[in-house]
């Protein structure tokens, strides 16, 4: 709940863009775990908004809080809001508020003309994630768990309407990633529901299907049963 000093805007806006930028890389990835595992993580890019300190590091987010969030049926807020709910809800757990962070990155790259709608923004997102991640030189498991929750959240989200087809795609992706734990916290977060406990009950079940024994070893014949 605390607020920023009037002095603070007026010495951040005063330091020279090029001292920011030759703060090194990984010092400034160590800056954003850290803040990330707070207890109230959104406000990290609060903070930079009302700083405008978005460039250099973070110099694609500079329209966050400018982009709609989405059509007002599903989204009232700017991007920046919207994130910084999910992020704050997820807090405590530093992947899934990395995650939170990710999942609508895409938003910010949608083209103007289509605006409120962010057709296909999962796709987009991508390799802004990976330039993020490798921007700030932060460790490879961040970068793929901002990829994952980038590319599926939206199919997660619908996980009820989903083809058992399609729904096993999505669980088996989050299962083998090693992180469906900290991308299902995500999903209940930026959906407004309880879609973890079916979907983890679901990957168990997954989990629990194996040939009988006496199609072991069978080669091709086991395969194709």
């Amino acid at each position: 709940g605390w607020e920023l000093h009037p002095d603070c805007l007026r010495l951040a806006a005063a330091v020279p863009a090029e001292a920011i930028a030759a703060i090194p890389a990984e010092r400034v990835g160590r800056e954003l775990l850290k803040a990330l595992s707070l207890p109230c993580p959104g406000r990290f890019l609060e903070v930079l908004a009302q700083l405008d300190l978005w460039r250099p590091w973070f110099a694609e987010l500079t329209d966050i809080a400018r982009i709609p969030a989405g059509p007002l049926r599903w989204h009232s807020g700017s991007v920046l809001q919207h994130t910084v709910r999910v992020m704050n809800a997820v807090a405590g757990d530093t992947l899934a508020v990395w995650m939170a962070f990710c999942h609508d990155l895409g938003k910010l790259l949608t083209p103007t003309q289509i605006l409120p709608h962010h057709y296909g923004h999962e796709q987009r997102g991508l390799a802004l994630v990976r330039l993020l991640a490798r921007r700030l030189h932060l460790p490879l498991r961040q970068e793929k768990a901002g990829l994952l929750a980038c590319e599926l959240h939206m199919k997660a989200g619908l996980y009820s309407q989903l083809r058992p087809g399609t729904r096993r795609d999505v669980l088996w992706r989050a299962e083998t990633s090693g992180m469906a734990r900290e991308f299902w916290k995500v999903v209940d977060a930026d959906s407004k529901q309880d879609i973890s406990s079916r979907a983890l009950a679901d990957s168990a079940l997954l989990r629990g299907v194996c040939l009988p024994p006496q199609w072991w070893d069978r080669g091709e014949e086991s395969a194709r049963k």
